[in-house]
């Protein structure tokens, strides 16, 4: 390896199915997870997976108080800075190792038809298709250069789709949803700790991936990723996928009203 790599093995399928394919060299990577609570699926499950395969792990856990130096610069890092990742990406400062390349497993979401889960793509996906969408909600506020803007974007897309025979809520998913936005600034925000290496924002695999049968592209089911993992590390399949956490009943209505009072708080303040 020209660099060393580190992976943040979760309880999903995209890192478990990038953990299948690196099996002859998982003993070199630096494997690790960003946790708030032991309690977490995406702590506990990763944890005994990696134990039974003799592989170490290095948590970090989410600080709940972040001094304002770290937070000033994060800010200021890059425009558009989100608070749902200032937490996450500050703790990790003093706690990730320097100079080690993070494996992702982003744009995995093309891989699954997520728009069109029974199997049966719109035969005409238009503006009005997109409102409903909880990502898209902006088109709806009556802003006539953003509506004809994203109908000249979405006549370029269905064009492209016609050229290269992918279907247009595949196409949309890639560039939207597949490493084009988030990804992308997921790494701005994060790029003061690390470089970032995804395998899967690779033309020919999602290629492939898109002449794929429906069924195999089911999220329920998820065969491609059951039959990619088989041939890779069968063992990997006798672990459960997104287990419910273990917080009680209880704990998770304090999460709900803490988060409740929080949001109302920062309605109050006009934030």
């Amino acid at each position: 390896m020209r660099y060393p790599l580190s992976f943040s093995l979760t309880a999903g399928y995209d890192s478990r199915l990038l953990l299948s394919t690196v099996r002859d060299i998982a003993s070199d990577l630096y494997f690790w997870i960003s946790y708030n609570s032991k309690k977490e699926r995406d702590y506990y499950l990763p944890k005994q997976i990696l134990h039974d395969a003799g592989l170490s792990r290095h948590p970090i856990k989410n600080k709940i108080l972040i001094s304002k130096h770290y937070l000033d610069f994060y800010k200021t890092n890059t425009p558009m800075s989100h608070p749902i990742w200032k937490r996450y990406y500050c703790s990790m400062i003093d706690h990730y190792p320097d100079n080690y390349i993070v494996i992702r497993g982003c744009t995995a979401a093309v891989f699954k038809n997520n728009y069109y889960r029974n199997g049966s793509h719109p035969e005409n996906v238009t503006v009005d298709f997109f409102k409903g969408h909880m990502h898209m909600l902006y088109l709806k506020e009556d802003i006539p250069e953003l509506n004809i803007a994203f109908k000249k974007y979405l006549e370029d897309l269905q064009n492209a789709c016609k050229e290269n025979e992918y279907k247009t809520l595949d196409f949309w998913a890639w560039e939207y949803n597949g490493g084009g936005q988030w990804q992308a600034q997921s790494q701005l925000e994060s790029d003061f700790l690390h470089d970032v290496f995804v395998p899967l924002s690779n033309r020919e695999i999602i290629d492939l991936f898109l002449q794929l049968p429906d069924e195999y592209r089911d999220p329920k089911e998820m065969k491609a990723y059951k039959e990619i993992i088989k041939i890779g590390w069968p063992e990997l399949l006798n672990y459960p996928f997104n287990p419910p956490s273990k917080y009680s009943k209880l704990e998770l209505k304090m999460q709900y009203y803490k988060e409740a009072a929080k949001f109302k708080l920062k309605k109050m303040l006009g934030k």
